[in-house]
């Protein structure tokens, strides 16, 4: 039997491509129904008028995510409240992906160079957050040019995190981050992405 607590932890790691936050917390997931093998998720994005490419990007990765789940044979993503949400739902319904199922809208390219721009801006502003972070923490520029991936804690382990007090200035890298993931909302440009209420 399909667990729903494994559906939505698959459909965690779902993000939007404008704020790099899960589109479960953001709200965006409104139901999930289990019959057998069968799943049907229901998406809902804060604004109607979402760009189509972002929202076929969440819907055609939220299809994925639920297929890779152990159990799952039939998947149907179903956006509601959106201008596009009848040629999104019939494409990913029908296995097209998002030239096919715009065809004379879109360029052609389909929509590697838009997640390939997204990816690079979730990027830069992870790495912004990290250097504050550690520059709060008390490590100087030289300092944090000086890191390398060895200075990490070992994974699941927590440190307390910059800021609180405890750490020294010039500490080790891995006194100062903390395991915890940061809110990464400095990417939205309130386009599409408000979270929901």
């Amino acid at each position: 039997m399909i667990d729903e607590s494994r559906v939505l932890d698959a459909l965690s790691t779902v993000c939007d491509p404008e704020l790099d936050e899960p589109i479960t917390a953001l709200g965006f997931v409104k139901e999930v129904r289990i019959d057998g093998d069968a799943v049907t998720v229901t998406l809902w994005l804060p604004t109607y008028f979402c760009a189509p490419n972002f929202a076929y990007i969440m819907a055609a990765d939220a299809k994925a995510a639920v297929g890779a789940v152990e159990g799952v044979t039939d998947i149907a993503i179903r956006l509601v409240d959106h201008h596009a949400a009848d040629e999104i739902n019939d494409g990913l319904a029908a296995g097209r992906d998002f030239d096919e199922t715009f065809p004379g809208e879109t360029a052609g390219s389909g929509l590697a160079e838009v997640r390939l721009r997204f990816d690079r801006k979730a990027f830069v502003a992870r790495q912004q957050q990290l250097y504050r972070s550690l520059a709060e923490g008390g490590l100087t520029p030289a300092e944090i040019l000086r890191l390398t991936i060895a200075d990490l804690p070992p994974a699941g382990t927590s440190t307390g995190g910059p800021g609180r007090g405890s750490t020294p200035p010039g500490a080790p890298l891995s006194s100062l981050i903390s395991t915890a993931t940061p809110s990464r909302r400095t990417l939205s440009s309130g386009t599409c992405s408000s979270p929901a209420p």
